[in-house]
């Protein structure tokens, strides 16, 4: 049971924050969404990092790129390889989960049958990140091997794609 209503949760609170996003980008030109997520139980956030793609790319289909001695990380490639000329928006979404009418104060809760769960969020938008920043979120999303405490998003990261015809419900399917 609490499995379920785990998921069915984390569901409705994807599609809110996915439909959220693609709302503030109504008026923004993109063929292509890359979207990052990282998840803090301990501040009850999530960081969403939006990369706003110029053209569309199928998922999986370009070569793995292999680091050298030169090129080691994301850093790297994006100032040598490839240069970066997408726009990334930055989100933080603050998650307010309450059980019975009392907020949680802690991530860990157990739930029984007939809890009501009411899920609300504050959200900041942060406009435009800086390129260290996202360089940073994707660093610790493509390795998480080499997490150091003092980066800014260790932890739960995740990251897809979403097609510009796509709605929140795609991406959660494709989260879930």
């Amino acid at each position: 049971y609490q499995r379920r209503v785990h998921g069915v949760c984390c569901s409705k609170l994807l599609i809110t924050v996915l439909n959220t996003i693609l709302a503030d980008l109504k008026k923004e030109k993109y063929e292509m969404l890359k979207v990052g997520l990282y998840a803090c139980s301990i501040t009850k956030r999530l960081i969403v990092f939006v990369e706003l793609m110029t053209e569309s790319i199928e998922w999986g289909k370009l070569p793995l790129f292999e680091p050298t001695e030169a090129i080691k990380d994301e850093y790297d490639y994006y100032t040598k390889v490839k240069p970066f000329k997408n726009r990334v928006l930055k989100y933080d979404f603050y998650i307010y989960p309450y059980i019975n009418g009392v907020l949680q104060q802690t991530s860990a809760f157990n739930l029984s049958e007939g809890d009501q769960i009411d899920i609300r969020y504050h959200v900041e938008k942060f406009g435009t990140t800086s390129f260290a920043d996202y360089m940073s979120f994707l660093h610790e999303a493509y390795k998480l091997e080499t997490i150091q405490l003092e980066l800014a998003y260790s932890g739960a990261v995740s990251y897809t794609h979403l097609r510009a015809h796509e709605t929140g419900r795609n991406l959660v399917c494709r989260l879930l």
